[in-house]
């Protein structure tokens, strides 16, 4: 385990403390697999049952299989005191059937099925005592194996163990589970990330696997260089030397010579082809056989797509796996032992060569007894160039998906079919119907906005049908890809066209009906598209149109702060049947929890939320998914929950980056944290990026809270013009809109920029708009920011006490929210109002420092430490202070700390509150201590930069 010691370490002592879930990334040929073997080999797991099974890529839809693999694996070994629910697991391991208890009667309810048998797969686990369970090639998964695994993550049994490893390099279903899972407190987590070898750890694979010593450092340079350190590349380089060892001793010339020769940088392709130069042609022939069929398949399959007899075959295979250019992955199955070297043995393969095996493929699968491979069949017709039994195979697999749950498979196979040229008209339109409905409840959506313009633009299609096509690509446009107002356009214009559908024209209503921009129509015209979605759908009485109409209209009360609204979300059902309501209704409860959260309804959201993810559970959305992950990151940056919220938002918005809209909150979020982390020039980056990324429609509440941040940032720089220039849009389009609440981000510094720059009059004006576009709502975020805009003029006016009162108010509002930033930012400004009148206002303040400290809003903290400071409150610390002596101050540390991330003195006084002189002192101390002759050299991990105590040099 060259070069993954510590790896292997931790992975063995995470296993050791269940209930844990481990992930473990990596690309291709980084050696996941050898480190999983190694790892569960180790004396410490020696009592522990291990379980391994793997995602398969081009699977057929079969969802658990994975965990059906793992099981099946334990033979006999199954306990016997399982529980009766695992009588549920009977269908799927009938060579099991004696082992297991009786078969439980029908449910009669897919969901309720479903969820018996992840009982049952629960309660077997736990019934096997302590156990690690490796699923392999996560990024594979299917929707049902992750719908699966996130039942089991939420509730793990106490001596389980589950390994996850995936790759990270593409965005996968699986990728996206791995990097967003959640799991209870008591869990215990790590992720492991496996980085390509270093250059000293390709000389020591180099020396192992050649068995010598003597490997010269410019060969191991070179080695590494065109091998990338991928260890899986360097292994299959190296095993082309064995005899050569001589030329590891190489010099600089020589060692490139050498490595070039072996055909580097293409090195596992070359080193591929080297070995099936020196192999009979049977062999390369069930080489180039399996590498067509990319899935491990049985001598018989692969012996015919190669076109041997049975015996030749058998022969052939047999030198394949010893020569390692295959691997038996399980009892008579044949493949590659990794992705990598499929991909060079099928690159290897000659285009007309490789059309003619797609086509014996297919020809074999055809002919294969049982339910056919829709999807492998699809694959080979498409490169055999059978266009219309690809289409054909395609879109039987995609049906297939769809009826399980899997619709980003089904996606992809409708986009794969729809790419052909071959196609009748009205396959195209079938085809493009069934993919839009589909695809609006993934993420992969640019092909299929593509595909659903053409269509519309190139066929002559009957109004209902382009009705349809128009309102699946609205959707798209509105909710994936950040073209908002053009997706409300498509929307609009496909309501007319449904008017003899008029479920989908009540659907396509309910998605006009919910406010999510600050553009795109008045608040009454949502409100009407609301009442109308609603007596449709009470007039057609359809339970799943009943939930999309009833939750648009209780998330646009809630988005206005309308007293109705609380009233509305009862009128929502309480247990929906089937699992396109419960997707829904889980849709509709997290927009409820977006609005909630927006207006300031924190303890609502929080139910809403859990509700949605409670709801999900059971079903499989990745936008929905994606969904809940944003409002949550919403409401931990609300609620003060930002322990980890900074690694989660960075992960998020990089899973996200395809929606942009969800991508504009995980930035702004990111954007908040550094504003109060006093990162400020990171923070101006992030919150405009977040702000850009809203436009043109202005989504909410991404585009207020990020203008409201910004104009906070450069008032706090004395460019009060700059605030206003921020704000003032906002303004102009919450009038337009109607929705005065949602001017609550931006309303303080709007008030503040007017007063500084001389236009007391429109800050009292606008002041006075704010309170008649909020009287009556139910909006505290609005309430709070009220009384901070009337705490804005009463303290332009020098009525401290009156100013301090209306930050009194909004604190207390703020805390009966559950915002503490907010609530200690208001407190703040209130103890500053008490001060300037002569007041007693230190206490508050110094509780604003404490609370700011406690959320770690760095940037606060010192701005209260500094007016502490201003009031001769807090005694300045004196010049080579007494009692530090060699140490570091707190002072020095957190200056020192600053500069060696790279900070100038300029910017350190900005984030502490300091003159640049003392920053400049502070530095110079520091780098006097710690013995560094420059800031250039001060490392941000100098253990002084944590202690204050300074390493002892000789």
């Amino acid at each position: 385990m060259i070069g993954r010691e510590t790896e292997r370490h931790e992975l063995v002592q995470q296993a050791l403390r269940p209930p844990a879930v481990i992930l473990v990334e990596g690309e291709a040929g980084i050696g996941k697999t050898r480190l999983l073997a190694d790892a569960l080999n180790s004396p410490e797991l020696s009592g522990t049952t291990k379980l391994t099974a793997n995602c398969q890529y081009l699977r057929e839809p079969l969802p658990f299989a994975p965990f059906v693999d793992a099981l099946r694996s334990l033979g006999h070994a199954l306990p016997t005191n399982l529980s009766p629910v695992a009588g549920a697991l009977r269908p799927l391991l009938p060579e099991l059937a004696t082992l297991l208890p009786p078969a439980l009667e029908p449910l009669g309810e897919p969901g309720a099925e479903r969820h018996r048998l992840f009982r049952a797969v629960r309660e077997t686990l736990r019934a096997i005592g302590p156990a690690v369970l490796v699923l392999e090639d996560l990024h594979w998964v299917d929707s049902g194996t992750a719908d699966l695994l996130r039942f089991l993550t939420s509730r793990m049994p106490d001596d389980l163990s589950l390994v996850l490893t995936y790759r990270g390099e593409a965005a996968h279903p699986g990728r996206t589970f791995a990097t967003s899972v959640r799991l209870p407190p008591h869990v215990a987590t790590a992720e492991l990330s496996l980085a390509p070898l270093n250059q000293s750890d390709v000389r020591r694979m180099a020396a192992e696997i050649l068995t010598t010593s003597d490997v010269s450092t410019d060969f191991a340079a070179h080695l590494h260089e065109h091998t990338m350190g991928i260890p899986f590349a360097v292994e299959e380089l190296l095993r082309l030397m064995r005899g050569q060892r001589g030329l590891v001793r190489s010099d600089r010339r020589r060692a490139r010579l050498t490595i070039e020769g072996l055909g580097v940088p293409a090195a596992l392709r070359n080193a591929l082809l080297e070995q099936l130069v020196h192999v009979p042609h049977d062999v390369r022939r069930v080489v180039s056989a399996a590498a067509v069929l990319r899935v491990p398949a049985n001598e018989a399959l692969i012996g015919s797509v190669a076109g041997l007899t049975s015996r030749r075959a058998t022969n052939a295979l047999s030198r394949a796996v010893a020569g390692a250019l295959l691997h038996e992955h399980e009892s008579g199955h044949y493949g590659f032992r990794h992705a990598l070297a499929q991909h060079a043995a099928y690159g290897a393969v000659p285009s007309l060569e490789r059309r003619r095996l797609h086509h014996r493929a297919a020809t074999a699968l055809e002919q294969l007894p049982g339910p056919r491979p829709y999807v492998q069949l699809a694959g080979h017709c498409q490169q055999a160039g059978r266009h219309q039994a690809w289409s054909r195979y395609a879109e039987t697999a995609a049906d297939r998906a769809i009826a399980v749950g899997d619709d980003a498979s089904a996606t992809t196979l409708l986009q794969q079919a729809l790419s052909s040229t071959d196609l009748a008209a009205t396959t195209r339109i079938r085809l493009a119907v069934k993919l839009g409905r589909a695809a609006v409840t993934g993420l992969d959506h640019v092909e299929t906005v593509v595909s659903l313009r053409r269509i519309l633009a190139e066929e002559k299609l009957p109004l209902g049908v382009r009705g349809e096509l128009r309102y699946q690509l609205g959707l798209l446009l509105r909710n994936q890809t950040g073209a908002g107002l053009e997706g409300l356009r498509e929307i609009a214009a496909a309501v007319p066209e449904l008017r003899r559908r008029p479920k989908l024209a009540a659907r396509a209503l309910a998605s006009l009906a919910v406010p999510t921009y600050l553009t795109g129509g008045h608040i009454s015209d949502h409100l009407a598209w609301a009442e109308q979605a609603t007596a449709t759908a009470a007039r057609l009485g359809d339970p799943l149109l009943t939930i999309n109409a009833l939750g648009s209209r209780a998330v646009t009360l809630m988005h206005i702060g309308d007293r109705e609204a609380t009233t509305a979300v009862r009128s929502l059902p309480s247990s929906p049947a089937g699992p396109d309501e419960r997707r829904d209704l889980a849709r509709a409860f997290n927009n409820l929890a977006h609005a909630a959260a927006s207006t300031g309804r924190l303890s609502e959201a929080d139910e809403f939320l859990d509700r949605s993810v409670r709801l999900l559970a059971d079903t499989e959305s990745a936008y929905v998914a994606g969904l809940t992950d944003s409002t949550r990151l919403l409401l931990d940056w609300e609620r003060g929950r930002w322990q980890g919220l900074e690694q989660q938002a960075l992960r998020m918005s990089t899973i996200l980056a395809d929606v942009p809209e969800l991508e504009a909150e995980a930035v702004l979020v990111l954007g908040l944290l550094s504003l109060a982390q006093g990162r400020l020039d990171e923070a101006e980056q992030r919150l405009r990026a977040s702000a850009e990324a809203c436009l043109p429609q202005g989504s909410v509440p991404a585009l207020p809270a990020a203008k409201g941040s910004l104009a906070r940032l450069l008032l706090s720089r004395g460019d009060a013009q700059g605030a206003w220039e921020q704000v003032a849009p906002v303004l102009d389009a919450v009038r337009e809109k109607g929705i005065w609440v949602w001017a609550a981000a931006v309303a303080p510094c709007a008030a503040a920029a007017l007063v500084r720059t001389g236009r007391a009059a429109q800050a009292q004006a606008l002041v006075n708009e704010f309170t008649a576009g909020v009287q009556g709502r139910q909006a505290p975020a609005a309430t709070a920011s009220l009384h901070s805009c009337r705490g804005v003029l009463a303290e332009h006016d020098s009525a401290y006490q009156q100013a301090a009162a209306h930050y009194r108010s909004a604190e207390a509002v703020c805390r009966a929210m559950g915002a503490p930033y907010h609530a200690t930012r208001a407190l703040e400004r209130g103890a500053r109002c008490l001060l300037a009148d002569g007041g007693t206002g230190d206490v508050h303040l110094a509780e604003a420092l404490s609370a700011y400290q406690a959320l770690g809003a760095g940037w606060d903290a010192a701005r209260c430490h500094s007016g502490l400071r201003k009031y001769g409150l807090v005694a300045p610390h004196r010049r080579g202070r007494k009692g530090y002596g060699p140490q570091l101050s707190p002072r020095e540390q957190e200056v020192a700390r600053l500069a060696a991330g790279g900070r100038t003195n300029r910017e350190i006084a900005e984030v502490l509150f300091l003159s640049p002189r003392t920053v400049e002192e502070h530095v110079a101390h520091a780098l006097r201590k710690l013995g560094v002759r420059s800031r250039e050299v001060l490392s941000s991990d100098h253990p002084a930069l944590a202690t204050g105590i300074p390493v002892p040099t000789r």
